[in-house]
């Protein structure tokens, strides 16, 4: 066995990032971890109706669908892990909070756009 072992990293050309505020799952059947992460969001009107106004060249909403007071909580990833990877990724979470956790906030970076 060698003493030293250098793994290399690929990104997939599916891989995504994405936000989560949120997830849900739980142990399957088959004794795995099941993960979903959503984004929470109000549902989109699923049709808009616009006056046009074709001296200004413009378009104005005249009415949506409402859906006041819904939410969506659409999940932007899965994953389904092992025991063994889910407490290697509990470990990983612990020790990134921890570093997080020390960070100021003066010694964040910021974008600076004009």
């Amino acid at each position: 066995m060698p003493r030293q072992l250098q793994v290399g990293y690929i990104k997939s050309p599916v891989a995504q990032v994405f936000h989560a505020d949120g997830m849900f799952g739980g142990p399957t059947p088959q004794r795995l971890l099941y993960v979903a992460f959503y984004a929470e969001h109000a549902k989109l009107p699923e049709t808009t109706v616009f006056n046009v106004d074709e001296t200004a060249k413009t378009l104005t909403p005249v009415s949506q669908a409402s859906h006041e007071g819904q939410w969506i909580r659409e999940v932007v990833g899965e994953v389904i892990m092992t025991l063994e990877v889910a407490r290697s990724f509990r470990d990983w979470l612990n020790t990134s909070i921890d570093v997080l956790e020390k960070i100021e906030p003066e010694d964040s970076f910021r974008s600076i756009e004009r």
